[in-house]
This record gives structure tokens, C-alpha cells and sequence, in this order.
């Protein structure tokens, strides 16, 4: 474990069936939108309930929530977005995004974040991963996707990096992409009571703890 490792939470989904989570409309999908930054003053992504067919039939209305989760991805709203103000984080994409309910209403206050530079700082001695056949391969850099149980930073790294640059990151190399968000930005989403997510101390986390057996 090093320093780092506390200052750090994991956004995770809500516990249990109930939340409200995402997949792309067919044309965003089409966007390639987590490879490719989106050109500026294109159109929004847009989004829809992911199990939208099985809450049809259940009759479950799904809560809209501040901050929506699209795979590990982050949907935030405007008051989100505005709470952020005061950091620079010019180096994570803010494209506009549009969630369109199971009944066909648009809501078109949010922002989908992406980090197309991922941060290499994942510390040899701190992280814990899967055997090597269990990684993923990545041929187009001729490297790997670690699958990891437990994320560790590297101090050397993050000590050469200004904070205001890594508020928000992903480790770069890792098979979940996991967002990191630093304690300052934790203590503005709890003060608000940003509803949406679950948070996991970077230093306490072991992969499966996110797990709900209840």
C-alpha cells in the first residue's frame, strides 16, 4: 500500500437489481465512443435503460439519478458538472449526453466522461493480479490488460504528476477501468449527496468486494 492508496475511492453502481444502468443507443454505439474522442460540438451520446424489456414486464420504474453508470463509465449532471467548476480537468472529455426513459422522455442534462489518456501508475510492489493466462491482450499496443484484484498507485509516478492533473484518472493497462476519484472531489459529491454510486477505498478494495450477496 502506498500514500496514495487512501486518498483514492473507486466509483462503483448501487448495491443490488435497483439502479439505473445504461447501454448506448445504436447510433452512438456506431460513434465508437470509448475509442474515439467525440469531435467537439458533435452530437450528444444518447442513452437507454439497459434492461428496459424486463422492467416493461415488471412493471419497475427505475429512479433517474445524478451521477448514471454506462459499463464503468461516468454520466454526470449539470449539478455535478457545475460542482466541478473549480478544478481543471481539461484533460478528460465532457461530451453532452441524452438519457431517454422507458417512456420515451429525453433528459438532456448530462455529460459522459472519458479518459482517453489513462495513467500508467499502477505500483509493481502494491498490486495484486490474476495468473498471466488470465490476461487480456492488447495486440494493438503489443502489450497486456492486467486483470487485477487489487490496485495499487505508484508514489514515484503520482509524485511527479500535479494533483490538479489526476483529481480524476484510470489505470492504464488494466482489464476493468475502473474511475479513481481523489478525496477532494469525494468530499464535494458527499456534501452534495450526489446520488448513483457506491464509493470503495482504493486501499481497502479487493475485486469481488462490490459484490452484493444479499
Amino acid at each position: 500500500m502506498t500514500r496514495y492508496d487512501n486518498q483514492y475511492y473507486i466509483a462503483m453502481e448501487l448495491a443490488g437489481e435497483d439502479y439505473l444502468g445504461v447501454n448506448p443507443d445504436r447510433k452512438t454505439r456506431s460513434r465508437k465512443l470509448k475509442k474515439t474522442p467525440a469531435l467537439i460540438g458533435s452530437a450528444p451520446f444518447f442513452f437507454v435503460n439497459k434492461r428496459a424489456d424486463r422492467d416493461k414486464m415488471t412493471g419497475l420504474r427505475r429512479v433517474l439519478t445524478d451521477v448514471i453508470l454506462h459499463g464503468v463509465d461516468l454520466i454526470i449532471s449539470d449539478n455535478v458538472k457545475e460542482s466541478l467548476k473549480e478544478f481543471d480537468l481539461s484533460y478528460i472529455q465532457f461530451h453532452p449526453a441524452v438519457y431517454i426513459d422507458d417512456e420515451d422522455v429525453w433528459h438532456e442534462n448530462y455529460w459522459h466522461l472519458m479518459f482517453y489518456n489513462e495513467t500508467r501508475c499502477l505500483s509493481r510492489k502494491g498490486t495484486k493480479q490474476h495468473q498471466v493466462e488470465d490476461d487480456i491482450p492488447d495486440t494493438k499496443n503489443n502489450d497486456y490488460y492486467l486483470s487485477v484484484d487489487k490496485f495499487s498507485i505508484d508514489e514515484i509516478i503520482f509524485d511527479n504528476i500535479p494533483e490538479e492533473q489526476r483529481l480524476l484518472f484510470k489505470f492504464y493497462g488494466t482489464s476493468i477501468g475502473y474511475v479513481n476519484i481523489h478525496e477532494k472531489i469525494m468530499n464535494i459529491f458527499i456534501k452534495n449527496e450526489f446520488t448513483g454510486l457506491r464509493y470503495f477505498k482504493l486501499a481497502d478494495f479487493t475485486e469481488g468486494d462490490q459484490i452484493d450477496f444479499g
